[in-house]
């Protein structure tokens, strides 16, 4: 993205950064107002260097070489967030419907061959543009669109991940000296910076929801009956799996406890721990 004021942020300049962080590589930015394709060409002729976020395909292949991966990127189906109609892997509610994709996006192929495998059938909505494709999934021209899930998406959930892959840095095939000096910072961020590739996803990919979360009549029901103590959600561990789940002083404890009372604080649910005696 690029704000008002010219600084660029994004996934992309973050990875950058860092590698500039675990090398002896500086970068200068060029090109951000050009498409996908000029930036190739302008790579191919040697007006740029790198390239991030590029998937491998054979064709780029032939020019160009990639860095060890940095990030995963998937092809999801993505359904508005109150869609009650369609149900993840039930491909039966998948039939006949409507879905949105990008005009001559290579992952317009991975639809069509899952669909031949789980045996359902749908209607194509073709679009030129990404932001009109996801305000006609908002506007119920659709019930589903086809994209990547490197993009910010609001007020959606995936129902079904069509196909993973990875995406890479990439440089001109005879750069030798400089593709090494990439991959060699992508080692020092793996030892040095945890699980740096999720924080980015998540960071600048993941997914944004209004604060109006539609539920149905059965889960407002539900809801109600656990907050007014009609009904008790119970849970438990198992107990000999330090440091996951272990019992201390007669109470379970761990990374897996923790992990849900934040989860459960942040949905408002109370709920009664059970102690198992043993892991039968």
């Amino acid at each position: 993205m690029k704000d008002e004021d010219g600084s660029l942020t994004g996934y992309g300049i973050e990875f950058l950064n860092l590698v500039s962080e675990y090398s002896h590589l500086n970068f200068q930015y060029t090109g951000y107002d050009r498409s996908w394709g000029e930036m190739l060409t302008m790579l191919k002729n040697g007006e740029i260097d790198v390239v991030t976020s590029a998937r491998r395909t054979s064709e780029r292949e032939e020019n160009f070489a990639f860095s060890y991966p940095i990030g995963r990127n998937n092809t999801v189906l993505s359904i508005r967030i109150d869609n009650t109609q369609l149900h993840s892997s039930d491909y039966q509610t998948y039939d006949g419907m409507t879905v949105g994709q990008l005009t001559g996006s290579s992952q317009n192929q991975s639809l069509v061959k899952i669909a031949e495998e789980k045996g359902f059938s749908y209607l194509i909505k073709e679009y030129n543009d990404a932001d009109v494709l996801t305000a006609a999934l908002q506007d119920g021209e659709v019930d589903a669109i086809l994209s990547s899930d490197l993009r910010k998406a609001e007020n959606e959930k995936t129902l079904d991940i069509i196909q993973e892959d990875n995406f890479y840095a990439i440089v001109r095939k005879d750069d030798a000296e400089l593709l090494n000096e990439i991959n060699y910072a992508i080692e020092q961020m793996d030892l040095n910076k945890g699980d740096w590739k999720n924080v980015l996803f998540y960071q600048y990919y993941g997914p944004v929801y209004s604060s109006e979360l539609t539920f149905t009549e059965r889960e407002k029901e539900y809801i109600r009956e656990i907050v007014s103590g009609e009904k008790t959600i119970t849970v438990t561990a198992i107990g000999d799996r330090a440091s996951y789940s272990y019992v201390e002083n007669g109470k379970l404890k761990g990374i897996l406890p923790d992990y849900f009372a934040h989860v459960m604080e942040i949905a408002g649910l109370p709920y009664e721990v059970v102690i198992p005696k043993d892991k039968e």
